[in-house]
């Protein structure tokens, strides 16, 4: 009995243990600009400078802002209220079809409707509309900085109460890195990212999740990773950003069956050496096919047009020009008129 009770105190004070710790990490990275081991973010940070920040971002205090910081722990972060200008013309109008892209900077770089009319989304709403009487809609829900598994969450959250008949997904080939979390510096709020790959020791188990979702677990294993290196022990690495996608993959493909819309992505190489990426595209379109989403890569059409003449700048590797976005509105529409025309209904 005597040996019950120790163990079950024993027991209760590690428990303890393990959340005042997680707790007080938690709330050391809110007030340390380099909390040196206690975060890979901000050591990633300090090292790479792999920040992705929006110096508008706010909690809702500044009526400029485009994103505010997200109550959905998975989202960190959304759009504004500009963003739901789409809202009127659903409610005031009768389409065939709605059809909601989903993506990053590269499906919508800056907000607002000026803009809009140079991506690929608005390009096929009037590609779909010719000689239809407007019975498409096309709304561009790009959000710059967003991963598949943001992408995924927003329509599920935010996007599904609309009823789209088609979700387009523009997937780019960095979208496996990890979103961490928002942290607040010098009265701004940023989204910070980690690395796809983590770094562990084989020797002991690794759980990705509670890597994600534990500051603590993060320390530990950031630490014992030290102790390994300095040993010379085996270190494996562990691809969290590929694990979440997949995660999100899933998901959507149980979203499109409860609710009825077709998926399909379009694959945006780097505008840059395209052989770069070989692997993760194949990879991601492994992924794909395995769950039977229809794809489109644009691999081949942007090779065969000149990448160069696709840049929105020359520096730049992964915005497209005018032209650019032409050419993937174009790809799509021959892909929905070829593959998807029984789901998608258009013309007269």
């Amino acid at each position: 009995m005597i040996k019950i009770k120790s163990l079950v105190f024993f027991t209760a004070i590690l428990l303890f243990c393990l959340v005042a710790g997680e707790i007080c990490i938690r709330i050391a990275e809110k007030f340390m600009l380099f909390p040196i081991g206690i975060s890979q973010c901000e050591l990633l940070w300090k090292g790479n400078r792999r920040w992705w920040g929006l110096a508008t971002l706010d909690k809702g205090q500044q009526q400029s802002s485009h994103y505010l910081v997200s109550r959905d722990a998975q989202l960190f972060y959304e759009p504004n209220s500009w963003f739901y200008g789409f809202k009127s013309k659903l409610e005031n109008g009768s389409f065939k079809n709605r059809i909601f892209v989903l993506g990053d900077s590269t499906t919508r770089l800056r907000p607002g409707s000026q803009d809009d009319v140079n991506y690929y989304p608005q390009q096929l709403e009037s590609l779909l509309n010719k000689g239809a009487s407007n019975q498409n809609i096309v709304v561009n829900c790009g959000i710059p900085g967003y991963a598949t598994v943001q992408e995924v969450r927003f329509l599920e959250k935010k996007l599904l109460y609309y009823r789209p008949t088609l979700v387009i997904i523009g997937y780019c080939l960095n979208d496996k890195d990890v979103k961490h979390r928002i942290i607040s510096r010098n009265g701004n709020y940023f989204c910070s990212d980690l690395a796809s790959g983590v770094t562990f020791c084989p020797a002991l188990p690794f759980y990705e999740d509670l890597y994600m979702h534990s500051e603590l677990y993060k320390l530990i294993n950031y630490y014992i990773v030290r102790i390994c290196k300095t040993l010379k022990r085996p270190l494996s690495t562990f691809d969290l950003g590929a694990h979440n996608t997949v995660k999100a993959l899933y998901r959507l493909k149980e979203l499109s069956r409860i609710h009825n819309f077709k998926t399909l992505f379009v694959i945006f190489p780097r505008l840059i050496d395209p052989e770069l990426d070989e692997s993760h595209r194949q990879w991601i379109q492994a992924k794909l096919i395995n769950l039977g989403f229809d794809f489109i890569d644009m691999k081949t059409a942007f090779e065969r047009s000149g990448i160069n003449g696709l840049k929105l700048a020359e520096d730049d590797w992964y915005h497209f020009n005018i032209a650019g976005n032409e050419l993937i509105a174009r790809s799509l529409y021959d892909y929905i008129d070829n593959n998807l025309k029984e789901a998608v209904n258009y013309g007269n």
